[in-house]
């Protein structure tokens, strides 16, 4: 059976036992999801790659622990995004997270939910990408990944205040650049 027929099961077994074919097999199925996740948490992809990369050691050297309770992609997943995690705790300096911006600042529009509907799934990634580092981080674990305030503060080293108000000021920031964003479509045509 060549390594592209291989069942997850079996790749997950060739894997645990150091196979270097299942292993470029995993790799080859996971990589593309897994660097978009990278991406969508850093800018740069350069920093993207690497982590990845970095991620991947991780994976290969925990899959003997993987018990098959979940899927393999998720538990994969999980491992990028914690290494997503230390690798900007690691880049911050003395710099915390940005404080977030008055809650009366930006109105919400009952528009909104329609605009985004209409956005395409590139747009909304680009829209996100120009979000502070803390504000985009925060809120992509808590709104994409199911992060609690509680859970995102341990992992980041911040408070769940901190939590709270940059997930709050990411989503105040993204109402105003997806308006932006659809005013400039609407003048265009």
């Amino acid at each position: 059976m060549s390594k592209n027929e291989l069942t997850e099961q079996e790749l997950v077994k060739r894997c645990q036992k150091g196979d270097p074919e299942a292993q470029e097999a995993l790799y080859k199925l996971l990589a593309p999801k897994l660097y978009a996740v990278c991406l969508t948490y850093l800018k740069n992809k350069e920093d993207a790659a690497d982590v990845l990369q970095d991620a991947f050691i991780k994976i290969f050297t925990k899959i003997r622990m993987y018990k098959r309770d979940g899927s393999l992609e998720a538990w994969a997943r999980r491992i990028t995004v914690n290494t997503i995690i230390d690798f900007i705790r690691k880049r911050r300096t003395t710099t915390e997270f940005i404080e977030a911006i008055d809650p009366g600042d930006v109105e919400i529009s009952s528009q909104l939910p329609g605009i985004i509907e209409q956005l395409e799934a590139k747009e909304l990634q680009e829209i996100i990408q120009q979000l502070p580092e803390g504000a985009r981080v925060a809120f992509l674990m808590h709104a994409v990944e199911g992060y609690s305030h509680e859970e995102i503060a341990k992992e980041l080293g911040i408070s769940v205040g901190t939590s709270k108000s940059q997930v709050a000021r990411a989503r105040k920031l993204l109402q105003q650049m997806i308006k932006e964003r659809w005013n400039a479509k609407q003048r265009k045509n």
